[in-house]
């Protein structure tokens, strides 16, 4: 049971990876200009307020697709985050340390920033690295 459900926990993860530039705390807001409707993307500026950064016309079918998998994805996190916990708690596994999670967390970050880190080209070695380099700046030699 428990490895079905790492499984299934690791394909939520992958579905989950373009959320790395719509996250989890921001939210899609429609507003209408001129007659017309329009996505926002609404994110928590840390100090209070949010930012907003347009993201195109509402009619857009792929915009739109976009908002939907923002809504299924944030509430695909729930589900992971209960998941991890059974594994954890129930299952018996070893929870990763923060580092850990800071590097996973960095991998779809990179991919979906275009910093072309991820290209056919070059070792996985070398896409580790650069991952590392922008997870953590201060530690770039």
């Amino acid at each position: 049971m428990y490895q079905t459900m790492l499984a299934e926990l690791g394909q939520h993860s992958l579905d989950a990876a373009w959320t790395a530039a719509f996250p989890s705390e921001g939210r899609f807001t429609p507003a209408n200009i001129k007659e017309r409707k329009y996505w926002y993307f609404d994110i928590p500026d840390g100090h209070g307020g949010t930012r907003r950064r347009y993201i195109g016309p509402a009619d857009d079918p792929d915009i739109a697709q976009r908002v939907a998998d923002h809504k299924r994805d944030k509430d695909d996190l729930r589900a992971r985050r209960r998941m991890v916990n059974t594994l954890t708690r129930e299952g018996g596994m070893v929870a990763p340390d923060a580092m850990s999670g800071d590097i996973v967390e960095a991998l779809p970050m990179a991919v979906s920033s275009g910093s072309g880190v991820f290209s056919s080209a070059r070792s996985p070695f070398s896409a580790i690295q650069d991952c590392w380099a922008s997870a953590f700046p201060w530690l770039r030699s």
